[in-house]
């Protein structure tokens, strides 16, 4: 039998996590809105500060917080005690966002996964109730927002699903499971994808595109 403590990892932590990520966008459960960071007005940038010790700083939408990532490996972690500072933001969407976001980060299990993402690299994690968080490596611009402008519908679905993409210029697209495995990959003809020989549940469809990796939840019935 094998012991160990909270830091003993299966696998090593990928090194590219170990760095300041800036927030696109968050959901923390399917059963909680998706809050888009392009969409606020005014803005604000949420930040995610990841140290090689597994602790981490941040900004929400006018609060910081400092926590730790305990049981990282090479795609999941756990959140250890986490706290932030109490300001009004000034707005209820504000404080919505900021509560769905500091509840993300302080989900039981999750995972994560890293890719390239034009100059730069896209952070994708997810926990086991469906939540997940996008973040980029760099602050965002205004072609991020066109990526969050695709749509999937309907959604849920039997059969079908339509992609609208607002004119951009698909490449490829994976369906995800929960887990972050790729159950299907899709090269041509990405307006109208089947999904009827999935199993229904959750899935995330990775969308790379002309401006770069983006992701939408669907839900095979």
């Amino acid at each position: 039998m094998i012991n160990c403590g909270l830091n003993c990892f299966s696998q090593d932590p990928n090194p590219e996590l170990f760095q300041t990520w800036y927030l696109i966008n968050v959901q923390n459960s399917d059963l909680e809105p998706l809050f888009n960071v392009l969409a606020f007005q005014p803005t604000i940038a949420p930040t995610l500060t990841i140290s090689n010790t597994f602790d981490f700083t941040g900004m929400g939408a006018c609060n910081t917080f400092i926590g730790a990532f305990t049981n990282v490996d090479s795609n999941s972690w756990q959140p250890a005690p986490f706290s932030a500072s109490e300001l009004d933001c000034g707005s209820a969407i504000n404080n919505q966002f900021e509560n769905s976001y500091f509840s993300f980060l302080q989900s039981y299990v999750g995972f994560y996964q890293i890719y390239p993402q034009g100059s730069g690299l896209l952070l994708r994690m997810d926990n086991l109730i469906f939540g997940s968080a996008t973040f980029l490596n760099y602050p965002l611009k205004t072609l991020d927002f066109e990526l969050q402008r695709i749509a999937i519908y309907p959604n849920p679905a039997k059969a079908l699903i339509h992609i609208s993409t607002n004119q951009l210029m698909i490449s490829k697209i994976q369906i995800l499971n929960s887990l972050g495995q790729n159950v299907k990959t899709i090269i041509d003809n990405f307006e109208d994808i089947d999904i009827s020989g999935l199993s229904s549940a959750f899935y995330t469809l990775k969308i790379d595109t002309e401006l770069g990796t983006t992701f939408k939840k669907i839900i095979k019935e």
